[in-house]
Parts: C-alpha cells; structure tokens; sequence
C-alpha cells in the first residue's frame, strides 16, 4: 500500500558521515523523494515544509547540536510542534530525548539512560526484538545508547530487545561463538556476564507526539543494508507517519561496488571528473584494509562495514570508505565540478598524506603487539603521527582525516540532486 506524497525526507548530513550515507542509501533505494540539508539551513528557518519528513541518522548527537545551536533547535521545535515529522536513529535518536543544557530537541520527555559497564555500548550486529505483541525480528543495532524507559504513557513502544542475534559482536568479540564456561569464568572472575546482561525487554524503538507533530526514534538502524526485516520496518514506520509515499520496497542494496565496474553513469573512468580520482583513492583504501586484515587488525564484517581489533580506529576507517564508495558511484554536479577545480588540488594532496599516514599507523599498531607480547616496551619514538593525530577522537573527530572526509561529504551534499546512485 503507498501513502499519499506530498512532501520531502530531508536527511540532517552534520555530523553524519556512514550513518547518514546509510540513511541516504535506504531513501534512494525506495525512489523516496529525498535531500541532504545542513544544520545552517535549519537554523535559519530554510526548506523544512510541513508535509515534510526530517531524518536524523546516527552519530554524535551532541556534534549535530552543535551544528544546529540554540537558533536551530528552537526552529526545529517549532517546526515538529506545528505538524512536522522526525524519525531518529541512534544518535539521531539520542538528539530527541531529554536532557539538561542546549544539546537536545527535547520532543521526547525520556532521557537516555547509562551502561552499568561501558563495554555494554559496544554491540553491534543483529538482535532479535519484539515489535508489537507477536512479531519477532532481526533488527542491526551498532553501538547504541538506550532510553531510559521512564513509563510515560505518551511514549509508545514500537519495538523492544529480545535476545542476541547470531551475529551479535561485544567489541571485536562475537558472543554467539563464546562457550558457556567461559561466560561463567568471566563472571567468577570479574563480574562480566554480556549474556545476563543482555537489555532484554527494554525499550528499541519508540513514537510520540509533540504539539501537532509526531516522532520515531530508534536504536536499531532500521536503514542497515542487506536486512530486509529491518528494511522493511523501516519503510512501514515512515509511511506511518503520513508524510511520504513509501512502497513496500525490497532490502536495502550496499552501497559497496567493485571500483572497477562504477557506476555505469558514462563520467566513471573520465580523467577530468572527480569520480575517477575518488575511485583511485578507494581502490588504495581497500588495500589498505586488507593489509590491516593481514596483520589481524581489521576484518570484514560484512559487504559494506569492516571489524577492527578492539583499539584501532575502526570507524574512522569505514566513515572515508562509505564516503569514497558514493563518491565513485554518483554523477557530480557542475557545483561539485566547481569546487573540485577550486580545491580538488590540496585536496588530493591531504588524501595522499593521510593514506601514506594510514598505512604507517597498520604497520607500527602491529608492531607495538608484536614487542608487546615480547615483553618489550612499546612506545615507538618518531614512528609517525600518534592514532589522535590520524584520526581525531571517536566521537569529536578532528585529526588529518576531518579534512579531506569533509571535501568528500561536501560533493556527495552538492552532487545529491544530480542522480540516483542506484540507477
């Protein structure tokens, strides 16, 4: 069944990087009318309409908080309150709750509640949840945050935990393949029970109403490729909320493709666009990976997301990568063209740095193991930049790479009406 359309999924791109790539990917897979739209744009009361959907992929809420400031979180209230429609994921999510301070929407009178242990923030992989009374579903989360479940009765549950998923990692360990002593060793010895403590029964998605507007917020990424349970929850929820046409679309397809074949769109293998020069340094990036697989660093997790040795910049790894594989797949637009003329140059230049820096980092993370479990000291003076220097923080980001992932982000923004990259 389709709702009727009449107004636009405007996808917040701030702070986003592989979430919103994913949030952008599910959009334009169902032939949803969709656009990126900054936080400036918010902020000074540009495109949102009322028939309009806002979506908000995951990442750092309190960065997209930033971005948005005090201006655009109070046009973005009034903008829901009137009428408009916001589905959140993760971090998305985490920026709709309640809290203390300017950095968030407060739509929702929950808060987000804490991890008894840290290491609990770090599952990722499928889990299985209830979803009403009777339906059961394998839904992705990656290292989510929770809802306090504060027993508002304004607050709807539209989907709880159940039990892990077979494919459900704690960091870099999977737990479906831990055997039973061991869970109860870890237990005796230091209290870490990850099956116990597993959140079943608590709170995976949730609806609300504020004013005359409505709300989705979820900890699982409904818009995870390749999980058409998900996939499909996610189009069903959205085409709820009365904004959109949404058909009953098939799984959402990775945005992962040989860099050898691209996109098919005629400008791939043109030496004067962007795209090409994109596709060498993912082409580049990929060997990189599978260098660090090599040294037991990283792993492939799945055909668009790499696992990395609890430790190393994981995620910083895969934001460039989802960036560079959308970057190599779509059409640039003459804006696009214009600022790659403009600074296409120093870009290349940083990527080369920072690609020359990545691998040094794979090589020198080996081998302070290496000395390490040698009973040698593993401080390596004048090795190369430190791991911060790279890649920033794993939340505030910064580093050599904020730069040229922020150029890239900027084509994908200015090139997003030029073509549907699964066309």
């Amino acid at each position: 069944m389709l709702h009727m359309q009449s107004g636009t999924v405007h996808i917040l791109w701030d702070s986003s990087h592989i979430w919103g790539i994913m949030a952008w990917n599910a959009m334009l897979a169902a032939g949803i009318n969709c656009r990126l739209v900054k936080a400036r744009e918010i902020a000074h009361g540009g495109h949102l309409g009322k028939h309009d959907l806002l979506l908000c992929p995951g990442g750092s809420a309190k960065l997209k908080a930033d971005a948005l400031g005090a201006r655009g979180i109070a046009s973005l209230r009034q903008w829901i309150s009137s009428g408009g429609a916001y589905l959140g994921f993760c971090g998305g999510a985490g920026l709709a709750l309640t809290a203390d301070g300017q950095d968030s929407l407060c739509i929702c009178p929950w808060h987000r509640a804490g991890y008894s242990q840290r290491l609990y923030h770090m599952i990722s992989g499928n889990v299985l949840a209830m979803a009403g009374e009777r339906k059961i579903m394998p839904l992705p989360v990656w290292w989510p945050g929770r809802f306090a479940d504060e027993k508002d009765t304004h607050v709807r549950i539209l989907a709880r935990y159940l039990a892990p998923g077979p494919d459900l990692w704690l960091a870099d360990l999977p737990l479906a393949r831990i055997p039973r002593r061991v869970m109860a060793m870890w237990k005796r010895g230091c209290g870490l029970d990850p099956a116990s403590d597993f959140p079943k029964g608590q709170p995976l998605a949730v609806a609300g109403d504020f004013g005359q507007g409505r709300y989705i917020l979820s900890y699982a990424h409904l818009e995870t490729p390749e999980s058409p349970a998900a996939n499909a929850f996610l189009y069903e929820l959205a085409g709820s909320m009365g904004k959109i046409a949404v058909p009953m679309a098939a799984a959402v397809p990775s945005w992962a493709r040989d860099p050898e074949t691209g996109s098919g769109n005629g400008n791939f293998f043109d030496k004067n666009s962007p795209e090409s020069s994109l596709a060498k340094m993912l082409a580049r990036l990929l060997e990189l990976l599978r260098l660090g697989e090599e040294l037991r660093l990283f792993f492939q997790r799945n055909s668009w997301l790499w696992g990395w040795r609890h430790g190393v910049p994981g995620m910083a790894f895969n934001n460039l990568l989802a960036s560079l594989y959308m970057g190599a797949s779509i059409r640039p637009s003459s804006q696009a063209l214009r600022l790659w003329r403009e600074q296409g140059r120093d870009f290349c230049l940083q990527m080369r740095l920072l690609l020359r820096q990545m691998e040094t980092f794979l090589w020198n993370e080996r081998m302070e193991t290496t000395l390490r479990n040698a009973g040698q000291s593993a401080v390596m003076p004048e090795a190369g930049p430190s791991a911060a220097q790279i890649f920033g923080q794993p939340m505030p980001g910064g580093g050599l790479i904020e730069s040229p992932l922020n150029f890239i982000e900027q084509l994908l923004y200015l090139s997003q009406g030029s073509q549907n990259h699964n066309s």
